[in-house]
């Protein structure tokens, strides 16, 4: 196997690890709801809040271009630590449901650190097959924690965005993809209760419409000559 792929498979794996935290909480919610007395928003909350702190510590990130400054490798490292950190004090030192969101919007405002920048990683192991490369990364982070992603928006920013900036650029789509995916989950049980589950759902139709126009306008311009490995 050559070195490539050896530390392609071994981000991989560290990436689905790193972010297994992630929905930990969600495996005890059973228990934690007979514990705390959880109500059904409360529960919502013990998974939206990682997604809350993961928007905040990647639009602070992205503001402030730590993925770019800071080596990759040492801000997944410290990253993924503190996550982990994080996740292990609610049985520690969370007995109620409030300092246990606390704890996990801080997992997610860590996680920040960790999903954007082993893409960054990954991008610059497959310059010239990116879309691989992040795709690999994207599919083996589905699989273990169902935390799904655009691998080809990602892929298409790494090879269109100036090399120093690559960190910047993913962590902020990422906060952007993250943001409106938290948006969707609280409004579609508003709509479903006023219009019914057809329209709750035709309302997501939007989505993918803006995507396909933006990827069209995209093709369109000349720096798009650069999306996969050159062939555009």
């Amino acid at each position: 196997m050559s070195t490539k792929w050896r530390t392609l498979i071994l981000l991989s794996i560290a990436e689905l690890l790193g972010m297994s935290v992630w929905f930990s909480a969600s495996a005890v919610v059973p228990a934690l709801t007979q514990v705390w007395s959880l109500d059904e928003a409360g529960r919502a909350w013990l998974t939206m809040s990682v997604q809350v702190g993961f928007v905040f510590g990647a639009f602070f990130s992205a503001l402030f271009n730590i993925s770019d400054l800071v080596p990759a490798r040492r801000l997944f490292v410290v990253s993924a630590f503190l996550a982990a950190l994080s996740t292990a004090m609610i049985p520690w030192l969370a007995s109620s449901l409030l300092p246990a969101l606390v704890f996990r919007f801080l997992t997610g405002l860590f996680l920040a650190g960790v999903y954007p920048v082993g893409m960054k990683i990954m991008a610059t192991w497959t310059q010239k097959d990116s879309g691989l490369g992040i795709g690999l990364l994207v599919g083996a982070l589905t699989i273990g924690s169902a935390v799904a992603d655009s691998a080809q928006f990602s892929a298409a920013i790494s090879e269109m965005c100036r090399a120093e900036f690559t960190g910047t650029a993913l962590t902020l789509q990422t906060s952007m993809g993250f943001l409106l995916t938290l948006i969707t989950i609280r409004l579609i049980p508003t709509l479903e209760s006023w219009l019914g589950w057809r329209w709750a759902f035709s309302f997501l139709v939007i989505g993918p419409v803006l995507g396909i126009w933006a990827m069209y306008t995209l093709r369109k311009l000349p720096e798009a000559k650069s999306l996969a490995g050159g062939k555009g």
